[in-house]
């Protein structure tokens, strides 16, 4: 049960539940998947593109932004039905970029898990946005994974944002 690839265009979905309950959508930078307004269940959904008339979308499964090799924004242009169980999967780079989940809408964040990859350490002078929406911003993470776990999740409802950013250590001498 291979995941579905839109690598350029737009994949239009024309009936409700169109793919396999649990599957895998890749959306490459550039590619639409557009739901047409269908329900949709996915196991997990990646990639630097958009998701379009997507109301009707689940996803209970790893959220991914960004393409093979690099960081990049997936796009929700609309608010999902449910992100419930979902766990989004953010890498940090070393030059100051990181993935980013953005939805065109309303994102909430309960029930949801962040897993936070820092393969080495990221720009430490400089928070990470990590999830941004034009709606309203609401709940926090269920939970968080982080590797490594230096990181402080900062939630911005005011400018719609979830940014990342590194805790110093503070170090003090006694005489």
């Amino acid at each position: 049960n291979g995941a579905t690839a839109v690598e350029a265009g737009t994949l239009k979905l024309g009936v409700d539940n169109a793919l396999p309950s649990g599957a895998t959508v890749v959306v490459k930078v550039g590619a639409t998947f557009d739901l047409n307004g269908k329900t949709l269940a996915l196991g997990g959904l990646g990639g630097a593109g958009a998701v379009a008339n997507g109301a009707g979308l689940t996803i209970t499964g790893a959220i991914a932004p960004g393409d093979s090799g690099g960081v990049g924004t997936l796009t929700l242009a609309v608010a999902p039905a449910s992100l419930v169980g979902a766990q989004l999967a953010i890498t940090v780079l070393t030059n100051g970029v990181s993935d980013r989940l953005h939805v065109d809408g309303d994102l909430d964040l309960d029930g949801m898990t962040l897993v936070l990859d820092d393969p080495v350490p990221g720009d430490q002078s400089q928070p990470y946005v990590v999830a941004s929406c034009t709606g309203a911003l609401l709940g926090e993470f269920e939970s968080v994974v982080q590797q490594p776990s230096k990181w402080r999740i900062v939630y911005a409802p005011e400018s719609k944002q979830v940014l990342v950013d590194y805790r110093r250590a503070s170090m003090f001498i006694m005489r």
